[in-house]
C-alpha cells in the first residue's frame, strides 16, 4: 500500500514537467510586446532627461536677455540631438534676478499599429535651483 503511494507520487511529479509550449509561447509573446514597448519608449525620457540637464545649466549660467537664453538653449538642444522641444514650447522669465525657463512639450511615438503613446511634460528650470 504504501509503495504504490510513493509510485503514484514519483509518477505524478513526471507528468508534471513544467510549463507547457503552448504557455510557453504565451508568456515570451507577452514579454516581447513589454520589450518592444520599453523600447520605444526609453528614447523619450532618456531625451527627457537631457531636457532637464540643459534647461537648468541655461538657467544658472544666465544671460544678457531672455533673447540670449533662448539661444543658448536652442544650442544646446543642438548640441545634444534633442528635436522633440520646439521654439514656441519655450518660455522664459526673469524676476528678481532669477531666471526661470519652462517648457511644455509633448512627445508622440507609433507603438503597434495604429496604437500610439503620447507622453505630456511641463519642465520649469530656475536659476540656483534644481529641476521640478
Amino acid at each position: 500500500m504504501v509503495s504504490n503511494r510513493i509510485i503514484n507520487r514519483v509518477n505524478d511529479m513526471h507528468r508534471q514537467a513544467g510549463i507547457s509550449l503552448i504557455g510557453f509561447l504565451i508568456v515570451l509573446a507577452v514579454a516581447g510586446v513589454a520589450l518592444s514597448g520599453g523600447v520605444k519608449i526609453l528614447p523619450i525620457y532618456l531625451e527627457s532627461y537631457k531636457i532637464d540637464m540643459a534647461m537648468q545649466k541655461v538657467a544658472n549660467e544666465g544671460g544678457e536677455s531672455t533673447l540670449d537664453i533662448r539661444n543658448k538653449l536652442t544650442r544646446r538642444f543642438d548640441i545634444e540631438d534633442i528635436t522633440s522641444v520646439k521654439p514656441k514650447d519655450i518660455k522664459i522669465f526673469r524676476r528678481d534676478g532669477k531666471t526661470t525657463i519652462l517648457i511644455k512639450y509633448s512627445v508622440r511615438k507609433n507603438m503597434i499599429g495604429n496604437l500610439d503613446v503620447i507622453a505630456v511634460f511641463d519642465k520649469k528650470a530656475v536659476s540656483g535651483k534644481s529641476v521640478d
